[in-house]
């Protein structure tokens, strides 16, 4: 085996990913004006899908059993960490929409059509090269974690949203 040598290692390149998320808005929830869905620009450092959960029926069969799975649960809730890419349409848009999904201090809620949206996710690789897209229907925030979107903070412009989706298409 020949020697470690520091050119070598220089050699090897980065093995470290900068992996990030794109998130592209395919439609919006209606009754959004002066905003489309290419006017929102996110990108997110983290995006955690928790695994699909698959619903077992046993069936009794005389002296044995089988366990059948049947369908799987697609309610899911998923976070995103965004990075530094946010418009100046963003910020509001997303406040907008979080006090459609749950307006504060009532208990009115906006009707699905005006909440709920659809979004891909592309997962690039950090040679840009997409390794996966995401493909999120009937989406609306959950919460906005420990963010506040009023835009008073530095943290306005890096949101960690928990969002739900009722069906997650990998």
């Amino acid at each position: 085996m020949a020697d470690l040598t520091l050119g070598r290692v220089d050699a090897l390149g980065d093995f470290f990913t900068n992996e990030c998320f794109d998130v592209q808005f395919v439609t919006l929830p209606t009754g959004f004006t002066g905003i489309t869905a290419e006017d929102i620009n996110l990108r997110c450092q983290q995006f955690t899908v928790p695994d699909t959960k698959v619903n077992y029926l046993t069936v009794n069969h005389r002296t044995f059993t089988k366990s059948q799975p049947t369908h799987r649960e697609n309610y899911q809730t998923f976070g995103m960490s965004m990075v530094e890419t946010m418009t100046p349409k963003t910020l509001p848009f997303l406040r907008d929409w979080m006090n459609r999904c749950a307006v504060k201090g009532t208990n009115f809620v906006y009707p699905p059509s005006q909440r709920q949206c659809e979004i891909l996710v592309y997962h690039k690789r950090n040679d840009r090269t997409i390794g996966y897209v995401y493909n999120l229907k009937h989406v609306q925030i959950e919460d906005k974690g420990t963010t506040d979107l009023g835009g008073d903070s530095v943290n306005a412009i890096i949101p960690q949203l928990n969002l739900n989706s009722n069906l997650v298409l990998e």
